[in-house]
């Protein structure tokens, strides 16, 4: 329902400065930018507020070196907020967050960045980021898990059907549909079944086009040659990380 020529989101438990729109709306004041991006703090309630490291100056950066940057998720994160878009790119390109799932903005952000000419990432941080143990981040269930897997399968396919390859992308599908091994949940085990996981993942893991990391390697030797044993020792692990 948005007309206006920009547009910016802020989750309703998290709070900005009083100046990060008119910071992120100054960044925009350039026809070569179509995204601004601030920094970010992550606040907690029960301990310090965390300043997240970011660079000491402005950078652009143009779509696929955003994009690089986005499914890395080291120095810019998918995350809605944050951000200040030029309101023709959700229009113009029909992109919508995917109604009913969660960790929607991981699959819609990168259609975003694709569809932009240039990204400028400011030194500032202007918003802040409350981390509760209640959210949805904070407490994954079987639906979380699925869902997120299945937004960067898709993101995953979006950049393979129009030739642009990205090893962090095809890493972070492995990684997710490992982990779906290694949940004691019925649900995703049923989802495992009917959606042929381990047909796909073996197909993907048959790809030469990508070498994975040493770690991530590694265990796809232990879940490919001995499922059972791979997940009985990464769900001890997960336990004696908890404890």
């Amino acid at each position: 329902m948005a007309e206006g020529k920009y547009i910016g989101f802020i989750d309703s438990d998290d709070f900005i400065e009083p100046d990060m729109f008119e910071y992120l709306y100054n960044l925009l004041q350039n026809d070569k930018y179509d995204i601004s991006i601030c920094g970010f703090n992550d606040y907690y309630e029960d301990k310090e507020t965390e300043k997240v490291e970011i660079q000491k100056q402005e950078i652009v950066l143009n779509n696929i070196q955003a994009i690089e940057e986005l499914i890395t998720d080291k120095n810019i994160q998918s995350y809605a907020w944050n951000k200040l878009y030029k309101m023709e790119l959700f229009k113009k390109h029909n992109i919508q967050y995917p109604v009913g799932k969660k960790m929607e903005d991981v699959g819609t952000t990168y259609k975003l960045f694709y569809y932009s000419n240039n990204i400028i990432v400011g030194s500032e941080r202007k918003y802040n980021y409350r981390r509760r143990v209640d959210s949805i981040t904070g407490n994954k269930d079987a639906r979380f898990y699925i869902d997120w897997f299945e937004i960067v399968l898709e993101r995953y396919n979006f950049f393979e059907n129009i030739g642009l390859h990205f090893r962090s992308n095809y890493e972070w599908v492995i990684r997710l549909g490992l982990k779906m091994y290694t949940i004691d949940d019925i649900i995703i085990t049923q989802y495992i079944n009917e959606n042929k996981l381990n047909e796909l993942l073996k197909k993907l893991l048959s790809c030469k086009k990508y070498k994975l990391n040493k770690k991530l390697k590694i265990k796809t030797i232990i879940w490919q040659n001995c499922p059972k044993a791979y997940n009985k020792i990464v769900r001890e692990y997960s336990k004696w990380l908890k404890k």
